[in-house]
């Protein structure tokens, strides 16, 4: 039991008051988007991709709930994860806590400051 106050230091008040409870909305780990388009575009049978199936989503997932995985920040704010598996390497980009794109490269691309996994341009060379 608290003490009651002699003094008139506290008279008027109502005691201690409690802020309103704030909910936060708190994502640790990037999730595949919602939206269907978007997840054919990274679920796909094509080179570089992975088939639209449950374990190769929980994959990209896993992928990037690591941080050990984590190669760092594009220009566009885009983290890119990787990792060397049996079939490859397995790889994602996120944005905004959400799987932006991601696959698997039978032959691994390195990750560059500012610009991602993505592959090196083919440079041209000038007529003379």
């Amino acid at each position: 039991m608290g003490m009651k106050s002699n003094s008139n230091h506290f008279k008027g008040t109502n005691g201690a008051r409690r802020a309103p409870l704030i909910k936060l909305n708190i994502q640790l780990f990037a999730k595949l988007p919602s939206n269907n388009s978007q997840l054919k575009h990274i679920l796909r049978p094509e080179d570089g991709h992975l088939v639209d199936n449950s374990t190769n989503r929980k994959k990209l997932e896993k992928l990037t709930e690591d941080e050990r995985n984590y190669l760092g920040t594009d220009a566009q704010g885009k983290k890119w994860y990787s990792k060397q598996t049996k079939q490859g390497q397995l790889w994602a980009s996120v944005y905004n806590g959400v799987i932006s794109n991601g696959g698997i490269n039978k032959k691994p691309v390195d990750f560059i400051e500012g610009r991602g996994m993505k592959k090196q341009p083919t440079l041209r060379r000038k007529h003379k």
